[in-house]
């Protein structure tokens, strides 16, 4: 029980103080959000997006991962693919979070996450997200 409020508490969080980093404008020299901090965010963002016992964080990781790649652009986030692409993959995962995943991926921009984002379309067997995927890939072309 005292793990699950602890979860629901870095959610919270996570929520909480995301609008407050992300409403500080485009990354400029005086900024916030610099190298070390984007990395130490990056660094807990993946830990958000591994843990598999809750769905709605890795959805809130990732919606944070494309919203930073955004004010961020030239920060790669690369250490974010990975698990982004695990949970696009995974048919047992809740759709949403699916969802929100492949959005980060696509904000990524990578190789990887972008070929994950079209085979996910072509063989996933939910009929939402494969629309979903097949409009993110014909946007990414």
């Amino acid at each position: 029980m005292r793990n699950s409020w602890i979860g629901v508490s870095t959610m919270i969080v996570m929520l909480l103080l995301t609008p407050c980093a992300l409403s500080r404008g485009p990354l400029t020299g005086s900024s916030q959000l610099t190298e070390d901090k984007l990395s130490l965010i990056e660094t807990n963002l993946v830990i958000g997006l591994k843990d598999n016992s809750r769905p709605l964080l890795q959805a809130s990781a990732a919606s944070v991962v494309k919203q930073l790649k955004t004010l961020a652009p030239s920060y790669g986030f690369s250490s974010t693919v990975i698990p982004l692409m695990e949970i696009l993959k995974d048919e047992s995962k809740y759709e949403p979070t699916r969802i929100m995943a492949a959005l980060a991926l696509q904000s990524l921009n990578s190789q990887e996450g972008n070929y994950a984002i079209k085979m996910t379309a072509k063989y996933t067997d939910q009929a939402r997200l494969k629309k979903i995927l097949e409009a993110i890939t014909a946007e990414t072309k």
